[in-house]
């Protein structure tokens, strides 16, 4: 699940991006200013820029995501004038697509970029099988059915296999936020690792890093550094 950050005060337009890339299978984070889109942009894996932003030009803001962030850049501007789009490709943006725009072809934009970033769109590890843009999840080829939280959870993991994920990351990919509740991240991976169904190291079972956070287990083959296994925990 690729998260995907939409700096963009046109709440309408929020509404109907979010349904469409939700749908798609990315998770959509939503900002109004660019003031909330220099505090978010660390995570994200693609960023969709509005060049009109209640405090402040996109394309001021633009250069300081770039210096922040090597995510592709899609500017969505309601203005078609060919010197707008040179300036924005100018200040680091990877695209332009002016408003009114395709949803489905907006989609087409952002796959393709994603792929050059070489985010996945299907994740293998050991038995587990987790295809992105149809939202499948598969353990020995037997359907999971997991919730949109859980399916975030899953797809956080993965993103990052091999690394240790905080709390506070888990936090920051998931819901939008770093400072919160841990129990909560805590009960949702109890029941995510019920639902998959994989246990103590098998490839894909989710271990615990006591007072840090989660990791997945690899295939013995795969690249993990041993201080990772040192410390984790089957479940």
């Amino acid at each position: 699940m690729s998260r995907i950050l939409v700096i963009d005060d046109d709440r309408e337009l929020q509404a109907t991006l979010g349904a469409y890339l939700q749908a798609a299978g990315h998770n959509p984070v939503m900002v109004e200013t660019a003031a909330e889109g220099c505090l978010s942009v660390a995570p994200a894996d693609l960023i969709l820029l509005d060049l009109r932003l209640p405090d402040g030009d996109g394309l001021i803001l633009c250069p300081l995501l770039r210096r922040k962030t090597r995510a592709p850049i899609i500017v969505l501007s309601g203005c078609e004038d060919e010197e707008d789009r040179v300036r924005a490709l100018m200040a680091g943006a990877d695209d332009y697509v002016a408003k009114p725009f395709r949803p489905r072809e907006l989609l087409a934009r952002i796959h393709a970029h994603l792929r050059r970033q070489g985010v996945q769109d299907v994740y293998q590890v050991g038995n587990l099988v987790v295809d992105v843009p149809k939202r499948l999840v598969t353990v020995d080829e037997d359907n999971k059915d997991l919730t949109p939280i859980e399916f975030a959870l899953l797809c956080c993991l993965l993103r990052h296999q091999g690394e240790v994920v905080s709390f506070s990351e888990i936090l920051q990919e998931v819901w939008g936020y770093q400072d919160g509740n841990y129990n909560q991240v805590k009960v949702r991976i109890h029941h995510l690792r019920r639902k998959l169904g994989l246990e103590g190291d098998d490839p894909g079972s989710i271990l615990s890093v006591r007072g840090v956070g989660f990791t997945l287990a690899l295939p013995q083959d795969a690249s993990v550094p041993p201080a990772i296994l040192a410390v984790a925990t089957p479940v």
